[in-house]
């Protein structure tokens, strides 16, 4: 089978992996269950570490082993995981299946950009690369927004079928990996000496690491909003009828981003970074003094611009990877990533908590100036990264 195959099956496969009716309402499910906040918050740190720990090693195995390996253990963990949700009955089962939800994370983080990008390299399209990250970027969230959709039209009504659902999404999920033709040879290396041997490329290219840095605060800056979202409606004076509707909206709206990131970036050139960082900034400021609806205009655009950078971040780095290290490479950005979230989410916790809601966004904006400053400051050295 030619690996150009490999991209029409990796569109199906991301919309299944990620059409997840469970995100907007696991912690509702868990509550029903008797779980307390308490004890949700500290599943939610066990995912976080769990991540944290296992990140760079899975890329390494992806490297080492082969992507469609990888993937389909990826989609296996999740599968368990799900499992466990379902039939667990005390926090030591809980704990176990977050453990196996961060791991199914970790072995599709780096792993899944690595097989695409090496599936158009292979079948001789790499000139069509930008325009098929964009598609199956788009995909992937228009797969999220349906599955919040449904998960919140179902909770009400039966506790366990977003559970089901999400079960059924999987099993397909990993039938479609398995029919992908690996694009990868075995290397003989230990999964120790891959590790390091990414960690060491990126500080070694002092351009990669500082772009690391920026799309890392910019990710963590967007997941972090957009985890409050809830509170922050509440806030402004939105009914709770709407945030479904909302949910989808935004998850359309970052399709819609995705989706012609490609083409603004060829408009715009090395601009278009320091553009999208400047609206962002002044979309988040504007967030923190809006009223009823306007938030929530606000907060649409702002996943627009969020889908154009987050699709160009990836597309940025796949190109300045080495094939041998690519996905290593790409799950160290990932686990910085998930360094600068556990600062910066409790953070802004704290800061709504100690003054207000509104706070935390101006200290956000704060955060993305100081992003755009560090471009400005090594602007030649990563124009050399983003051309």
């Amino acid at each position: 089978m030619n690996t150009k195959r490999n991209i029409p099956l990796n569109y199906a496969f991301l919309f299944l992996a990620f059409m997840r009716p469970t995100i907007s309402i696991w912690v509702l499910f868990m509550t029903k269950r008797g779980l307390s906040l308490l004890e949700i918050g500290l599943l939610e740190s066990i995912f976080h570490m769990g991540s944290m720990i296992l990140e760079v090693p899975t890329g390494a195995l992806a490297d080492i082993y082969g992507r469609k390996i990888v993937r389909i253990f990826g989609r296996i963990s999740a599968i368990l995981s799900t499992i466990l949700m379902i039939i667990s009955s005390n926090f030591l089962m809980y704990a176990v299946s977050f453990i196996l939800s961060a791991l199914s994370y970790n072995l599709e983080s780096g792993t899944g950009d690595a097989l695409l990008y090496e599936s158009c390299e292979d079948a001789g399209i790499n000139d069509k690369y930008d325009k098929i990250l964009g598609k199956a970027y788009t995909i992937s969230t228009v797969g999220d927004s349906i599955g919040a959709l449904i998960g919140g039209f179902l909770i009400s009504r039966y506790l366990y079928m977003p559970y089901y659902i999400e079960l059924l999404s999987n099993v397909i999920a990993l039938i479609i990996s398995m029919m992908m033709k690996e694009v990868k040879l075995k290397e003989e290396k230990k999964v120790h000496q891959k590790a390091f041997e990414g960690i060491k490329y990126i500080f070694k290219e002092k351009c990669l690491l500082y772009f690391f840095i920026i799309a890392s605060t910019f990710s963590a800056s967007m997941t972090s909003i957009s985890f409050y979202n809830q509170k922050y409606f509440t806030i402004i004076g939105i009914p709770v009828v709407y945030f479904g509707a909302i949910f989808f909206a935004q998850g359309i709206s970052n399709s819609l981003g995705s989706y012609i990131s490609e083409k603004i970036e060829r408009a715009l050139k090395i601009h278009l970074l320091p553009i999208a960082f400047v609206a962002s900034i002044l979309i988040v400021v504007m967030l923190s003094i809006a009223k009823s609806f306007m938030g929530v205009v606000l907060m649409i655009l702002l996943e627009v611009v969020s889908g154009i950078l987050e699709t160009y971040f990836v597309r940025v780095i796949n190109k300045r990877i080495e094939n041998t290290i690519r996905a290593t490479v790409i799950s160290t950005q990932s686990l910085m990533f998930s360094l600068f979230m556990i600062i910066l989410f409790p953070l802004v916790g704290y800061i709504a908590d100690k003054f207000n809601f509104f706070a935390s966004y101006i200290c956000i904006s704060g955060l993305l100036l100081i992003s755009l400053s560090m471009y400005a400051l090594f602007t030649k050295k990563l124009a050399k990264i983003s051309t």
